[in-house]
């Protein structure tokens, strides 16, 4: 009876999983493309990794840009305009509410046993979410693009005060 069971199961999740694969497999990319690469790629050879400590407040700036994020960066150019309504989707994203939630409790469970994270490790954690990697890309992408991302001024603007968004809002303007 059991195995009549399982082989009704199995016959309905397969075709199901088949028909998901093949759904995924051709799905419509909407991300606009240069050299045959994607506006993504490029955007992840703009990022250094090294998030806000490449940012310099002084009024000469230390920041120097390899050969791969000088290409990466004329690439994004190169797209332009179509790039914008990508690069606005990417800015706007946020941490789930359940990774915000489990920071939370491991930062409880540390001081329960009298031990604080160090502050600067703690915030480092922070930056490094994969909602905060794709904002920080989307930013580097609004720099590169420069001028031609004035229509997305509005909607940066906007996302000034929207909490953890805001910080690359900022740079996406300041680019």
């Amino acid at each position: 009876m059991k195995l009549r069971c399982m082989r009704r199961k199995i016959i309905f999740v397969l075709p199901v999983l088949a028909v998901l694969g093949v759904l995924l497999l051709f799905r419509r990319h909407d991300e606009p493309t240069y050299k045959d690469r994607p506006l993504s790629a490029g955007l992840a050879d703009l990022d250094d990794g090294k998030g806000d400590r490449a940012i310099t407040w002084s009024a000469q700036s230390t920041l120097q840009l390899n050969a791969k994020q000088l290409e990466a960066a004329e690439a994004t150019r190169r797209i332009g305009t179509p790039a914008v309504p990508n690069l606005l989707r990417l800015i706007r994203r946020e941490d789930s509410n359940w990774r915000e939630k489990l920071k939370f409790a491991s930062y409880r469970i540390w001081s329960l046993f009298g031990k604080q994270p160090a502050q600067a490790q703690w915030r480092e954690s922070e930056r490094r979410t994969a909602a905060s990697q794709l904002r920080r890309r989307a930013a580097l992408g609004f720099v590169a693009l420069g001028p031609k991302a004035v229509s997305a001024e509005p909607e940066l603007s906007a996302l000034l005060v929207k909490g953890s968004v805001s910080k690359d809002a900022a740079l996406a303007l300041a680019g």
